[in-house]
């Protein structure tokens, strides 16, 4: 599961790329929490699939996917994503 939730963590930044994320707070946020996630799996498949660190990394991954996928369809307005720059 560790193992599932680095490689759609890899993907999701490799497909989206960071153009996708937009600039300013809106990227901030999706590059802090990709690698927040990225840590909490690294660290669950060291210690061996741990649930608790598992939860959180499986939570980031959805955010950060859900989060890509409503930027990229444009229901997150570029000038709110900006941070209002």
């Amino acid at each position: 599961m560790a193992g599932v939730v680095i490689v759609g963590t890899v993907l999701a930044l490799a497909v989206f790329g960071r153009r996708a994320f937009g600039t300013g707070a809106f990227e901030t946020v999706i590059v802090t929490l990709g690698v927040l996630t990225l840590g909490f799996a690294i660290a669950a498949l060291i210690a061996e699939t741990v649930w608790a660190l598992l939860i959180p990394a499986m939570a980031g991954l959805v955010v950060m996917w859900a989060l890509a996928i409503l930027h990229d369809a444009g229901y997150v307005a570029r000038e709110h994503a900006a941070g209002h720059t």
